[in-house]
């Protein structure tokens, strides 16, 4: 598999390596935080789908940013809820 980026956007904290394929954009968002977590967004036309979000309040607010400048929207969110623990995780499965 090529694992080669379009292109790369240095941000003030964290970069985005960017993959374009068939209309569709692969954005995945290196934090560097301090657990070095990843995001990726896919997007196609404008509207984008969030796959894990960053930890921290500051890498949200630059990747947010970044995706505004990119024209991308953010329809949907997949989140884990691991870090809330089990008690909330049961709770939202008892909803569902």
């Amino acid at each position: 598999m090529n694992k080669t980026a379009d292109r790369t956007v240095a941000l003030d904290k964290g970069r985005v390596d960017v993959y374009t394929k068939n209309g569709v954009t692969l954005y995945a968002y290196q934090t560097r935080d301090l657990i070095d977590n990843e995001v990726f967004v896919l997007a196609k036309k404008g509207r984008g789908v969030v796959i894990e979000l960053p930890c921290f309040f500051d890498n949200i607010r630059e990747l947010t940013d970044f995706l505004k400048s990119e024209g991308v929207t953010v329809e949907a969110k997949f989140v884990a809820y691991h870090a809330a623990g089990p008690r909330l995780r049961h709770r939202i499965l008892r909803r569902l």
